[in-house]
């Protein structure tokens, strides 16, 4: 393997493939396995410290990008034998946020209850695995056959009853409310309209 052109112009190495600028033949080619060995152990011009006399490959870089890419998808915690959690359903995020006067947690009728009062329906919170939960209606007002938002809610519980007051105003309508009303209830099932 020679290395062909003029001294002074370019330097054609055929074992690397490599075209070198080079105002001086010389004498030493073909370069051997051991002289790229010993100029990648020199320093560079202009590294200092722990980083002089190294220089990095590109293939160590991708490789090094390969193995961090690959642990971000681990869990370094270990397995604990449990189950990812999954994200809170809207039914437990809304169950989770709402305020003190739209839900009611206590004893109705010997049993342990859950209502909670959302957009003027009032539901049965049943607890299901891995904090979900269930809601199953257990009062809404009356239809309207137009558009309505919900304009008062709230749930009380005084004297062994519960009192939910219900209001869904008409779009448009200057007041409350199209629907609802005021109901009672001693088991959270059967309700009784006041007004």
């Amino acid at each position: 393997m020679q290395a062909c052109c003029r001294p002074s112009v370019a330097i054609f190495d055929t074992t690397n493939r490599t075209l070198h600028a080079d105002t001086t033949f010389r004498e030493s080619w073909p370069l051997t396995p051991t002289h790229h060995a010993r100029r990648a152990l020199e320093p560079e011009p202009g590294r200092q410290g722990i980083l002089r006399g190294m220089r990095l490959q590109p293939s160590l870089t991708f490789v090094c990008l390969f193995v961090l890419t690959g642990l971000s998808g681990c869990d370094l915690g270990g397995d604990s034998g449990q189950p990812a959690k999954l994200p809170l359903s809207e039914q437990a995020k809304a169950t989770r946020d709402a305020l003190p006067e739209h839900i009611f947690r206590g004893d109705l009728a010997g049993q342990t209850t859950v209502l909670l009062v959302h957009d003027c329906e009032v539901y049965r919170v049943e607890p299901r695995g891995q904090g979900d939960v269930h809601w199953e209606s257990v009062l809404a007002p009356d239809p309207y056959p137009f558009w309505t938002s919900c304009d008062r809610q709230s749930i009380d519980f005084k004297a062994g009853e519960l009192t939910v007051v219900l209001g869904r105003m008409a779009f448009g309508a200057g007041g409350c409310c199209a629907t609802g009303g005021t109901y009672q209830s001693r088991d959270g099932r059967k309700w009784i309209k006041l007004r």
